[in-house]
């Protein structure tokens, strides 16, 4: 992923380690204000659903604009 820092910056979202797979992690979209709102959707299996057996670390990661308004302190909200 090839990025410009001065005007975009990279938003990374993860679970930690789990212990088997079926887990997952998605940001759906991304809001830039006087905040800047992560919408995500975190997947978990089902207490009967087949899983592979192995340590996972879902993640996502996506490149966006930076706000003009961009400051190192700005609030960020992780929302589900």
């Amino acid at each position: 992923m090839d990025s410009k820092f001065d005007a975009e910056m990279i938003i990374a979202v993860t679970q930690g380690g789990k212990g088997t797979g079926g887990y997952g992690v998605t940001i759906l979209c991304v809001t830039i204000g006087e905040t800047i709102d992560i919408h995500t959707h975190f997947r978990e299996p089902g207490p009967y659903e087949i899983v592979t057996e192995g340590e996972t670390h879902p993640y996502h990661f996506i490149r966006v604009v930076k706000p003009a308004a961009w400051y190192p302190g700005i609030e960020y909200r992780l929302l589900s």
